[in-house]
């Protein structure tokens, strides 16, 4: 749980984003990893008129973006290393070259992370609003930060958003800085930073 923690973080993603992520996504030579797929996890329900719909969870090649619309983002250093330590002691069985994931080799469901977060945090014994603190608040952490050290433009290309109004709606007034690496800024949520 702890490295999808840090890939939230150091990329600014969604769960389902983190969770999909593939070793060959990867550019170890740049530090940089190719975002264009998530985890889809939806729930079996009953319509009004008593159809059933079955859940599904699956593998899905765009993101919440849309199809083709896939970005690239420079990795911090903290992120590189869960990575490469990932990298190095993933299992011969892993069909479908996942970074994340479970002991038979399968995709990590986005509920079980937010359940284990939600575990980690009662026997942490941690005062936490658990409707407010969602595995979401990882990505929001990552996209104000860059909002606030970089601008705006810089959060809505990092979050992969078509239109930077909804990056202004969600990370507050676009305030000047310094250019700045956005992989530097990153760097300073690494744990011990």
């Amino acid at each position: 749980m702890a490295d999808v923690i840090e890939c939230q973080l150091g990329l600014g993603l969604r769960i389902g984003e983190a969770l999909a992520l593939k070793f060959e996504d990867v550019d170890w030579e740049s530090n940089q990893v190719r975002i264009h797929a998530t985890l889809i996890e939806r729930r079996a329900r009953t319509l009004k008129d008593g159809t059933k719909i079955p859940g599904w969870f699956g593998y899905q090649p765009f993101t919440k973006s849309g199809e083709g619309k896939e970005r690239t983002v420079e990795a911090p250093r903290f992120l590189m290393d869960v990575l490469s330590r990932r990298m190095a002691s993933s299992p011969t069985l892993n069909p479908n070259d996942s970074v994340f994931l479970t002991r038979n080799g399968t995709w990590v469901r986005p509920n079980t992370i937010r359940n284990h977060l939600r575990a980690a945090i009662d026997q942490a014994a941690l005062d936490v609003d658990l409707e407010w603190f969602t595995p979401h608040k990882l990505r929001s952490t990552a996209l104000t930060a860059i909002a606030r050290a970089v601008d705006l433009d810089a959060a809505a290309e990092l979050a992969g958003h078509g239109d930077p109004a909804i990056t202004r709606q969600y990370y507050g007034p676009d305030e000047p800085a310094e250019p700045i690496l956005r992989g530097a800024i990153l760097e300073q949520l690494a744990p011990g930073a």
